[in-house]
């Protein structure tokens, strides 16, 4: 929704359980349960690395769960394209 005149607009407001945002929560998510930084700022940067093993090692707390984050971004990103096809 857009709130405001032709020539300013006041404010946009969104659904951020829609779009791309849920799969910086399911990163996040991830992260959190491999005893991780979780800020949107390591998820969304995670997201973008996640085929970068030696990245991974280095952000990830817990190693065992690496191959556990990676899965559920793969399933949100997953999730979020059939959505929008």
């Amino acid at each position: 929704m857009i709130v405001g005149q032709f020539d300013d607009i006041s404010a946009v407001h969104g659904n951020p359980s829609v779009g791309v945002s849920q799969v910086t929560r399911a990163a996040a998510g991830a992260l959190r349960a491999a005893d991780s930084e979780t800020s949107a700022l390591i998820a969304d940067t995670v997201i973008r690395n996640r085929n970068d093993r030696q990245y991974l090692q280095r952000v990830i707390n817990d190693a065992g769960k690496i191959d556990e984050v990676r899965n559920k971004i793969t399933e949100a990103i997953t999730s979020w394209g059939a959505c929008h096809q």
